[in-house]
Parts: C-alpha cells; structure tokens; sequence
C-alpha cells in the first residue's frame, strides 16, 4: 500500500508491517498491475518501480489538485493542466500526449471492459459524472450538482441496482 505523509510517498504492506520511506512527492496513484507507481513531484509527474527507482520523468505543469489516474493497462495516465482546462493522457511509451476531454477529473477504467467513469465540470461550476464506452459519451444516471464525484468501479463489480445496465 502506498500513502504520502508531508512530502514523502511511503509504503507498506498490507497488514501494516515494513512501512518505508519509497520517495520524495506526493499524491501517489498506484497502477492496475502494482507494479509501478504515479506522483506528483517538483517536475510534474514520476513514475517509479515498487522500489522506488524513478523509470520516467514526465515534465508538465499540471493541477496538482486532481489525481493522477492510470488507464486499465497501465500504459497511460492521466493528468490535469488548470490554465487550459483539459485532461491530458500521456502514452508512457512512446511519450505522446492526447486531450482525454475538457472539464474532465478523475477518469477511472473499468479493469474488465472497455469503460470509463470521470467527472465533468458544465455550467455554474456544477459537475455531472459520465461514462465513456469506446468512443461514445452518456450523462451517467445521475443528476448533476455540486461535489458530484465519480464512483469507483468497485461498487458497479458488486452488482449495485444504481450500475445495473452499464
């Protein structure tokens, strides 16, 4: 498990024991795999091993107030830029950059299907959260409003009636 104290990405095991100093950053976003790690740092967004060894270095200035997120075969991640008001996903391998969406937070994938929840911000500062199957955006079935958030695709595994249809 990995947490951030002050300026610091810690981690630890799953029963609590072995907790360590991994890095210097902070807002950590583990990937699907758990093989590699996301965070914010003075440069904009590393990526390091389970170890800590910084495998890549992506220099962005980006809203460090929204989380990093990781596409469901870690190839990706995401992050926001405030002064253009965008999301941006970046292609760890070939280092290319693409708008996933204006006004889109937090897109979370699915891990199963070809899915995605975010929030997006309309007008007077309001959100609605969405869904994204391939190509094709829908209002997500509920109303939008303030502080409207996108929930975790665990509650949609464990058969809730409010993610029935999906």
């Amino acid at each position: 498990i990995y947490f951030n104290s002050d300026t610091y990405i810690w981690k630890v095991e799953t029963d609590g024991t072995n907790m360590r100093e991994v890095v210097q950053g902070y807002r950590v976003a583990e990937s699907h795999s758990g093989e590699k790690f996301a965070f914010y740092n003075e440069n904009g967004i590393g990526i390091a091993d389970i170890n800590g060894k910084l495998l890549k270095q992506i220099y962005v200035d980006c809203w460090q107030d929204v989380s990093i997120t990781w596409s469901k075969n870690d190839k990706h991640v995401t992050y926001y830029k405030f002064e253009t008001e965008k999301c941006y996903m970046f292609e760890l391998e070939n280092e290319t950059v693409s708008v996933f969406g204006e006004y889109v937070y937090h897109p979370l994938w699915h891990k199963n299907h070809d899915m995605i929840l975010y929030n997006k911000m309309m007008l007077n500062e309001l959100y609605g959260v969405y869904l994204r199957k391939g190509n094709e955006d829908n209002e997500y079935r509920a109303r939008s409003g303030r502080g409207r958030t996108a929930v975790p695709w665990p509650f949609y595994a464990m058969g809730s009636d409010r993610f029935r249809g999906l």
